[in-house]
């Protein structure tokens, strides 16, 4: 039997909580793995300083012990702004220097930020460890444009972040919602998730839909976001939590009347594919990648508008048709293209690309 091709993939371990992990627990739960084997190089988990230094260290040894070998043709390496982007650059180069086949895949809606207060040396060390990818992974068409100011556009691909479909679909049907109507967020409690934002558009929705329950469950500013609800007198309308774990997750996707995500900066963000994957009826802003999936499938409204936020959770909570109807488009959604078991196919389409093995 013909052994598959290998592929490095460097990305953070499969424990941290964040983005990068999410998808590729779910990538490595694709057709991509019947392809092509893949070699997964952690280079970062949750921890002290002290522990992250370890573990990069003994990432890029291992990395180093695995590169030279011709069986490993592409080495794909996942990466975010700041202490993300150098560690992984240094691996990017070495993987040039070993002859191999480069992937940049680009988990950030922060490179601007992130570049811009760089001084005019470390910008040009950026762009040129940029081009040297030999194809560039971006999670949607806008963030295509912005990468293609940084890297030869013909190098830049669309690979969105995806989620298994049929795991989710099935949660509302094996559940049901609560009887008192919830709206739950997870993601980072933080000015950019709009967390603010909720809390002030909390007493508006709550005068209209007195029983309704907000849960936020995320690390970030959880004691201050705590501190607000009870100076406010929301107590009885909010739950804080610090990142469930992936049953009680479900259980909330199951038992939710609709899920939020009121942020001013974003990629392509997994929660809110994991909730239209759900069927649940979603509230969120029009940012990064989101108008690409969400567009006609969801409620869209202007970042930092806390009044357009309540009016949106309103219409949703109050009208049982709208978020069938929200809900029903949201997975139609996730089927055409943002389903992991096809998105695993096209990233195995990338990788023929850059080795040659889709030539005929």
């Amino acid at each position: 039997m013909k052994a598959k091709p290998c592929v490095i993939m460097v990305a953070p371990a499969l424990s941290v909580k964040g983005g990068i992990s999410h998808g590729l627990r779910y990538l490595l739960r694709s057709p991509l793995t019947e392809r092509y084997r893949v070699i997964h190089i952690s280079t970062h988990v949750d921890g002290s300083a002290l522990k992250k230094i370890v573990v990069f260290a003994l990432g890029l040894a291992r990395f180093l012990v695995y590169a030279p070998s011709a069986r490993a043709g592409v080495v794909h390496v996942h990466f975010s702004a700041d202490a993300s982007f150098w560690r992984k650059s240094i691996i990017a180069r070495a993987a040039k220097f070993f002859g191999k086949k480069l992937i940049l895949h680009a988990h950030t809606s922060r490179f601007d930020l992130f570049l811009d207060k760089l001084p005019g040396v470390l910008q040009a060390y950026v762009r040129q460890t940029l081009r040297r990818a030999d194809r560039f992974l971006a999670l949607s068409p806008v963030w295509a444009e912005f990468w293609s100011q940084l890297v030869p556009g013909s190098r830049v691909r669309v690979l969105p972040n995806a989620v298994p479909l049929g795991h989710y679909a099935g949660l509302r049907k094996a559940g049901r919602a609560d009887e008192r109507p919830l709206v739950v967020t997870l993601a980072r409690l933080c000015r950019n998730k709009g967390t603010y934002d909720t809390l002030a558009a909390a007493p508006e929705v709550i005068d209209r839909v007195p029983e309704v329950l907000f849960l936020l469950a995320g690390d970030g500013d959880l004691e201050r976001v705590r501190g607000i609800v009870r100076q406010n007198g929301l107590t009885a309308n909010f739950e804080i939590q610090d990142w469930v774990d992936e049953a009680e997750r479900d259980r909330l996707y199951a038992r939710a009347w609709a899920f939020l995500l009121p942020s001013y900066r974003e990629g392509v963000p997994y929660g809110l594919l994991e909730a239209m994957a759900s069927g649940l009826a979603v509230v969120t802003t029009a940012v990064g990648g989101i108008p690409e999936v969400a567009h006609g499938a969801a409620v869209l409204v202007d970042p930092g508008r806390p009044g357009d936020l309540a009016a949106g959770l309103i219409a949703v909570l109050t009208d049982p048709a709208r978020r069938g109807t929200l809900g029903r488009a949201a997975q139609q959604r996730i089927a055409e293209r943002y389903d992991s078991q096809k998105v695993g196919l096209r990233l195995a389409e990338i990788y023929d690309e850059v080795t040659g093995l889709g030539r005929t």
